[in-house]
């Protein structure tokens, strides 16, 4: 039985978002701002007992099906006929992309963007920024969960007794 760790998922999520940030750099020097307390923050979040992650590998002990590419409105649910979880990628990567999007709103930077309209409500990431790292995320759900996505073990370091 494969095993996925919850911390090396965090972390791999936390790497696309890392990469992405290097790639829109030079379009917006002030993303330097962008603290390492901002990225420490993101994969706790990630990490946490009640986040998403979390609630995908608890949820889906007993085997999950993935949803791809398309919104599904809800990241992780139960099919109860078939005792597995129901996990819509795409939906997990808004979420992920959304802890981003508040650490951005956080330290006041929004990410320049051609397809801006310029209304005051537009979020931190906009347009085809927001797709690419929807796009990089989702693919490293993709990647990390499909290889065991029949069945698992899991760990999380939080609960390792010692």
């Amino acid at each position: 039985m494969s095993e996925i760790r919850l911390e090396n998922v965090a972390e791999a999520l936390c790497g696309d978002i890392r990469e992405f940030m290097c790639r829109v750099h030079d379009r917006h020097p002030e993303l330097k701002k962008l603290s390492e307390n901002s990225y420490a923050e993101i994969k706790s979040r990630l990490e946490s007992p009640t986040g998403l992650l979390n609630t995908m590998l608890e949820e889906g002990k007993n085997g999950f099906e993935m949803i791809t590419g398309v919104f599904d409105s809800i990241p992780v649910y139960q099919d109860l006929d078939r005792e597995i979880a129901v996990v819509s990628t795409h939906d997990m990567a808004a979420e992920i992309a959304d802890c981003l999007e508040d650490e951005l709103d956080r330290e006041g930077i929004f990410v320049p963007n051609d397809e801006r309209e310029g209304d005051e409500g537009e979020a931190c990431l906009y347009g085809s920024d927001y797709d690419e790292l929807l796009t990089g995320i989702e693919g490293t759900l993709i990647d990390t969960l499909e290889p065991v996505r029949e069945g698992y073990e899991y760990e999380n370091e939080s609960e390792v007794e010692r």
